[in-house]
């Protein structure tokens, strides 16, 4: 049996794992160090990104489940950002007293992060 790294816990002589491994937590802890002190020195939580029809992804997901609970969305929670979901945006931002636009931006999504869950 072969020793194992204690970093990263695979054969010592693998360095193709090692390798990787460096390359991708290298790569998310530059992007945590490059987006905290923005972060802390505003003391704000980090800037949602505007979702409109088209997008697509967990954060689309996360949109659908809230308005989910307000009855607003009746789709499947795909994370697609289609019409029945800009619809549901739609209504949101009529009922919230929004610009009524269709589109999640940081006004929205203030108004989402209200919601109780």
């Amino acid at each position: 049996m072969q020793p194992l790294d204690n970093r990263y816990q695979q054969p010592a002589n693998n360095g193709k794992v090692k390798n990787f491994h460096k390359r991708v937590f290298s790569m998310e802890e530059d992007m945590i160090k490059d987006n905290l002190p923005e972060q802390v020195h505003k003391n704000e939580p980090p800037a949602m990104p505007e979702l409109k029809k088209g997008s697509k992804g967990e954060v689309v997901m996360k949109a659908q489940r809230i308005l989910k609970t307000t009855s607003d969305y009746i789709g499947y929670v795909d994370g697609d950002f289609g019409w029945i979901m800009e619809a549901a945006v739609q209504s949101f931002q009529r009922r919230s007293k929004l610009r009524v636009t269709g589109i999640i931006s940081d006004d929205t999504w203030n108004a989402l992060n209200q919601i109780r869950r």
